[in-house]
């Protein structure tokens, strides 16, 4: 729910900066439920095909990129959901990218900005942080090369949370 409605803040604040910017726009919210028949019944509505934008639903979101294909209305998932989603649907998008790409890209910025600097990956004490702090680590290291750096990031495991812990690895 807070993700949910952080999204709509954002979308609302976004709207204010259109409206600050001289643009009109009629912003319709329908409360879903996250409920497949109240969905069908907001899809089959006679306004719903005049629509020049949808943005989500949180669930069932096939049924809406359905009638959103159908309609030629582009869409917007603003949360992550699978690829099939875009499957022979070109009027979908997703807001949210892998986190392949994101690792990558923080990791080009990193480099960008700090390749001079000592760069510590630190490995958190959650278990399916594993493969990401292992692939994030890789990259930035991928990119210290392409830079002309010869030096890595250096990698601490976490142990604990104690701050007498952090401050003996980053001796």
């Amino acid at each position: 729910t807070r993700q949910v409605l952080d999204f709509y803040h954002g979308v609302l604040l976004a709207l204010d900066s259109l409206k600050a910017a001289g643009l009109s726009v009629n912003l319709r919210v329908y409360e879903t439920n996250r409920d497949s028949i109240k969905i069908n019944t907001i899809i089959n509505l006679p306004e719903f095909k005049n629509l020049d934008l949808i943005i989500g639903p949180i669930e069932n979101i096939e049924q809406v990129a359905k009638k959103a294909n159908e309609y030629k209305i582009p869409m917007i998932c603003p949360f992550a959901y699978s690829n099939k989603i875009l499957l022979e649907n070109s009027f979908v998008a997703k807001a949210t990218t892998t986190i392949s790409v994101m690792i990558e890209e923080a990791s080009r910025y990193i480099v960008d900005k700090y390749k001079n600097e000592n760069i510590i990956v630190i490995d958190g004490l959650g278990k399916n942080d594993a493969a990401a702090v292992k692939a994030y680590r890789k990259s930035i290291n991928e990119n210290l090369k392409k830079a002309g750096i010869k030096d890595t990031a250096q990698y601490i495991k976490a142990e604990s949370y104690a701050s007498k812990a952090w401050a003996d690895k980053l001796r």
